[in-house]
């Protein structure tokens, strides 16, 4: 076990990239003056048949088109955390393993449909600043 906790560190340490640079290819990274939201770390618990395998840690960012949507956002944050929270749930159920690097394209597509239907369609970017899965 050890000997995968050592690979899994070499890995993440190649993957280091400066954040923003987990947005998508082609599109704008995060950009300086627009508003943004910013979530305490999301801390996911990985099981496989009943037992705790690993934890998974993700940092999401929402990046707001019209910053006068900032202050109604930023008022029901807690529901959107709560939305997220349960999504990330299922997501690292169905879709996170120990032995592999969250994809953060994949969390981004899976928690928009979520953020559109809290906030409303196309209101807000998502990006995942930092994503991380540590074996147990």
């Amino acid at each position: 076990m050890s000997k995968i906790r050592s690979v899994l560190v070499c890995v993440l340490m190649l993957l280091v990239i400066p954040s923003g640079a987990f947005a998508e290819e082609g599109s704008e990274a995060l950009n300086e003056g627009k508003h943004k939201i910013n979530f305490n770390p999301f801390h996911l618990s990985l099981f496989k048949r009943g037992r705790v395998v690993g934890q998974a840690e993700l940092r999401i960012v929402l990046q707001l088109e019209d910053g006068d949507d900032y202050e109604e956002f930023n008022n029901i944050k807690t529901q959107i955390r709560a939305d997220f929270t349960s999504a990330l749930t299922e997501l690292a159920r169905i879709r996170f393993d120990v032995n592999r690097p969250i994809n953060p394209d994949v969390v981004k597509a899976y928690l928009t449909p979520f953020a559109d239907y809290r906030l409303g369609e196309g209101r807000v970017q998502i990006y995942v600043m930092h994503a991380t899965i540590e074996p147990k």
